[in-house]
This record gives structure tokens, C-alpha cells and sequence, in this order.
């Protein structure tokens, strides 16, 4: 399923096999189902080439993450709960996980995680950390990285206030 088929929460698809086995951390991370090494460049180069977002080093995951960052206060959400720290609303975890951290508006959180794209994070809801933030699982494939690609830019809309 592409991305551009994806207009609601109900459109999300069901991811197929189990959900992988995840350390609850912090870090939180993903233990096995790892993407081959070409998925996991792959989704690091959608991450890299994000045009509307700032990218950089997170900053608040393991050293050789990858965030993206509403560039400009102005476009800002108004809310800390559309965040993960800062203006940083996704980032993509290094080799050896490639899974993601993000945060998505409520119905888009919970059909990632009743259709087994992603878990809460183990500390949403804690002091600084959103509710509304999840692990969601390193793409496997084009197919997955279409869902993936999807689910960031629910969360970007969500971080500068434009998402439901």
C-alpha cells in the first residue's frame, strides 16, 4: 500500500507476522525483525531527504539517531504533547534497530498500534514525555516504508497543528 492511499486512520493496513521483541529500555528498541541493510539505508535516506523539517541529531535517543524538527516556532503546535522534545517530532533509530520514534495525533496512535505498526513508548505519559508517543517498527520493505513514510507525516502535521 502507498502512502498517498493512506487519507485516514482506517486506511492503515495490518502489518503482517508478529510484532518483533522489543527492549522496553530506555532506550527503548527494537530486538529482532531488523530491516536488511538496504531497507535500513533506504529509510535512513527518506529521513535524510525530508524537505519540510529540519533534520539533525536527536536529542533524546542513542548517538546516530536521526530527528526531524519543525524548523520555525511560528509553525509550531501549541501543545508539548505533539512533540518528542523540543521542535523534534520523529526520529529514526541507527544499524542495529532502524526502528522509529514519534509522536501521532489520537486516532492515528491508536490504529498504528491495533494494526501492529508500533507500541507506546515505555515512558508516554511520564513527565516530558508525550502520551502520545510510539515505537514504531523498522520497515522491512518498499511496502512497509510506504506505511512508515505515512505515519512521519501524520506526525509532522500533528507537530505545526494541521493533523487530527
Amino acid at each position: 500500500m502507498s502512502s498517498n492511499s493512506i487519507i485516514s486512520p482506517n486506511d492503515i493496513p495490518v502489518r503482517s507476522g508478529p510484532p518483533p521483541v522489543v527492549y522496553p529500555g530506555p532506550p527503548q528498541h527494537q530486538l529482532n525483525q531488523l530491516p536488511a541493510e538496504k531497507e535500513w539505508e533506504e529509510t535512513r535516506k527518506m529521513f535524510s531527504a525530508w524537505q519540510s523539517a529540519d533534520r539533525g541529531a536527536s536529542r533524546r535517543a542513542t548517538p546516530g539517531t536521526l530527528g526531524l524538527y519543525v524548523p520555525n516556532d511560528d509553525d509550531k503546535a501549541s501543545s508539548a504533547e505533539a512533540f518528542l522534545l523540543g521542535a523534534e517530532f520523529a526520529h529514526h533509530h541507527p544499524k542495529g534497530d532502524g526502528g522509529l520514534h514519534l509522536v501521532l495525533p489520537p486516532a492515528w496512535h491508536a490504529a498504528a498500534i491495533e494494526k501492529g505498526w508500533a507500541i507506546p513508548h515505555t515512558l508516554a505519559g511520564q513527565p516530558t514525555v508525550s502520551r502520545l508517543t510510539i515505537l514504531v517498527f523498522a520497515p522491512r520493505d518498499i511496502g512497509e516504508r510506504g506505511v512508515v513514510r505515512r505515519l512521519v507525516e501524520v506526525s509532522e502535521g500533528f507537530a505545526r497543528g494541521i493533523a487530527s
